[in-house]
């Protein structure tokens, strides 16, 4: 349920509109009560269930924690800074239709053995912001089961990664509508370990894009082998001519690559 707005006149004559301190003091309770109880020294609710549908969620965070049941905040709108940092969603995140008019980060976050993310149908608002997070990605051999698919953005869709010393599984993501606002990122993470050479991959496939809407990436990130892409739809973007070929092809953006370490 979405807090209420309050609109008034301040001493000083300006008006306002905001939230019912009041009532989002209550919900920041809540939440700082919830988190407190999965995580850390007193995790004793980290075993139950977390049905969180629908809800308001402003300035969520959970961090290092391993919570055992499932976790689901289908339909929730996201406001403030929401964050799961290094959560390992033992039985599954459940995120799907969501609202983002803030910004939600997901970092070095998974989930248990045979569960998945479902980060589905979620609309990034012209303000919002969805950040992925892969400090440390996962191996082929954990396969990934994070498909953040179907998402319409209108604000910021940002995937940061990094080089490994181990083979990485490709992370997919499938269905992105880009309107006209929207913007999709990748960003690379400075691998300090000189034996970092395996690239993290990215597959974008059945991407629909439109003609203000933006494709921010390096060069570096756009070579072979490093962001492939099959049957997008919309407005041709500059640079990824070959993201709108047959199926049949291989799809890959390889003719951009200058020189950039990474």
């Amino acid at each position: 349920m979405q807090p209420t707005k309050v609109s008034y006149t301040t001493e000083e004559g300006y008006p306002f509109d905001g939230w019912d301190d009041g009532e989002m003091q209550v919900r920041q309770t809540v939440i700082g009560i919830v988190t407190s109880r999965i995580n850390g020294t007193d995790a004793i609710w980290a075993a139950c269930d977390f049905n969180l549908a629908g809800s308001y969620l402003v300035d969520f965070k959970l961090r290092d924690a391993w919570p055992a049941g499932k976790f689901i905040i289908n339909g929730a709108t996201i406001d403030g800074t929401c964050e799961f940092t290094r959560v390992v969603f033992g039985g599954g995140l459940d995120a799907r239709e969501l609202r983002i008019e803030g910004t939600l980060s997901l970092i070095d976050s998974r989930p248990g053995p045979k569960r998945s993310l479902a980060l589905t149908e979620t609309f990034i608002a012209s303000e919002g912001t969805l950040n992925f997070v892969l400090s440390n990605p996962p191996k082929v051999e954990d396969g990934w089961a994070v498909w953040p698919n179907r998402i319409r953005c209108a604000g910021l869709f940002a995937v940061k990664v990094k080089k490994t010393p181990y083979e990485q599984a490709t992370f997919k993501i499938p269905e992105l509508q880009l309107l006209p606002s929207g913007t999709f990122r990748a960003v690379p993470i400075p691998a300090p370990e000189p034996e970092s050479t395996k690239k993290s991959k990215i597959e974008a496939r059945a991407w629909a894009t439109s003609a203000s809407s933006t494709i921010d990436m390096s060069l570096g990130l756009r070579q072979q082998e490093v962001f492939s892409a099959f049957d997008w739809t919309g407005v041709h973007k500059k640079h990824f001519e070959r993201a709108y070929i047959e199926e049949s092809d291989t799809g890959v953006i390889d003719e951009l690559c200058d020189g950039d370490d990474y």
